[in-house]
């Protein structure tokens, strides 16, 4: 990871060279205010959205970042794409985290589509309540089926998949160049570093997922696994918490995952 733009806190980081940036910044968080982190737990967690270059003046979002993230969030894709740049976004919720700053991205870019996951008929996720326009034209959420992979600009396919670790409606991403699985807030549960121990993330984990403890768990156990099946992951980059590259960490956290998926019906 090398190109970066921004103070410390606030900058992109580079994931896959030249392709694949994290957009937004480390905010403080502890287990006090934030629903996401257990109690006694604290540090640093970054959090924003992903952006996947096309070309020079193009390419794809993936969530859109917290609303206080805002001016980060839109320096950096600037840097990225330059001004009136042309986005295509993927939303993985519509919670704020995910939509907060879907308005005023459409204020400083061309955005070309929006997707998500579901059908068309789902009205349980929130996506029904979203809308705006840009200019004259009304702009309108594309929903796409599970397991299916879509063309989400003229150059870049994304392959969208409906897990069974989510809290209500989520979907997760992923990128076949870049071998970049995008899993909202899932694997969300690391603060400062990577190198998590078990029992804090057992922590983090039944703080979002709070109906895990005590949950029979085997058909979670085996979306996650078939969706590791399915594709090759060098890349897990969660809306918020670290990004995890390399196969070998990548396969330490898939199994951690998992391991506490084991062990939540006796929590």
């Amino acid at each position: 990871m090398s190109t970066a733009y921004g103070d410390e806190d606030h900058r992109s980081i580079e994931i896959v060279k030249g392709v694949l940036w994290s957009v937004g910044g480390s905010l403080a968080v502890n287990g006090d205010n934030t629903s996401w982190i257990g109690r006694g737990l604290s540090g640093k967690q970054r959090m924003g959205c992903f952006f996947l270059r096309d070309t020079n003046s193009s390419g794809v979002l993936i969530d859109t970042g917290p609303a206080i993230l805002r001016s980060a969030v839109i320096d950096q894709v600037k840097q990225l794409v330059g001004r009136n740049g042309r986005l295509s976004v993927f939303l993985s919720r519509s919670e704020f985290e995910s939509v907060g700053n879907l308005a005023a991205l459409s204020q400083n870019f061309s955005i070309e589509g929006i997707y998500t996951g579901g059908v068309l008929s789902s009205r349980l996720d929130g996506f029904g309540n979203i809308g705006f326009s840009q200019g004259n034209e009304a702009l309108q959420i594309k929903r796409v089926a599970t397991e299916t992979t879509v063309a989400v600009s003229q150059c870049r396919k994304l392959t969208f998949f409906t897990p069974s670790l989510r809290m209500l409606s989520a979907y997760w991403s992923y990128d076949q160049q870049t071998k970049a699985l995008f899993p909202s807030d899932a694997f969300g549960y690391t603060i400062d570093s990577d190198d998590i121990n078990e029992r804090d993330a057992w922590k983090n984990l039944s703080a979002r997922y709070w109906w895990l403890p005590g949950s029979k768990t085997s058909a979670i156990q085996q979306s996650l696994s078939a969706i590791f099946e399915k594709v090759e992951i060098e890349h897990i980059c969660p809306a918020h918490g670290c990004i995890i590259s390399g196969r070998n960490k990548v396969l330490r956290h898939y199994e951690l995952v998992q391991q506490m998926l084991r062990d939540a019906s006796n929590r």
